[in-house]
């Protein structure tokens, strides 16, 4: 399967109504008469939302595939339990005696924790309901996108993956 891209939203595009406003005062993003289009508001991200990203990001951990944590390697959703783990107070575990950590008895998919502590639509990181986006555990294991990849995935739509900024 192909890498995913989501089509970036843009942000109110001036039109000519907008061009005959008074010079150095700012277009309002709300439709006069309807002569403006529509703005696509980006949901904001929340603290813990932003910690992750970075995380991801610049946090240097290894990406690991199809476990949270297994050889000091780990999944993006791994990621977050790892970061939020002393917060939560994940119970963290060999899982099966292996080298892969289970985070409260979760080793391949998100605790409910960390679900509603970032506000993911489910354990795999799924896309909101009725889009056509991929979870992000399944971009990360089967897709090979990178942690720089995810984490701007995310950032482009927070609301692709998130239910609301936490």
């Amino acid at each position: 399967m192909g890498k995913i891209r989501h089509p970036k939203r843009s942000w109110w595009q001036p039109t000519a109504l907008a061009s005959a406003l008074k010079p150095g005062t700012p277009p309002s993003p709300i439709p006069l008469h309807g002569d403006l289009p529509m703005t696509h508001l980006k949901q904001p991200l929340g603290p813990n939302q932003i910690l992750w990203i970075e995380a991801l990001r610049f946090g240097g951990y290894a990406q690991g595939k199809e476990v949270l944590s297994r050889d000091n390697k780990f999944c993006c959703l791994g990621v977050a339990c790892e970061i939020f783990k002393a917060t939560l107070d994940l119970e963290v575990s060999p899982a099966s005696g292996s080298n892969t950590l289970a985070y409260d008895g979760m080793w391949a998919m998100a605790p409910h924790k960390i679900i509603e502590h970032l506000g993911l639509y489910d354990d795999v990181a799924d896309a909101a309901p009725g889009s056509d986006g991929s979870p992000l555990a399944h971009l990360n294991d089967e897709s090979g996108y990178s942690f720089l990849e995810l984490a701007d995935l995310i950032e482009d739509d927070p609301s692709m993956y998130f239910r609301s900024p936490r």
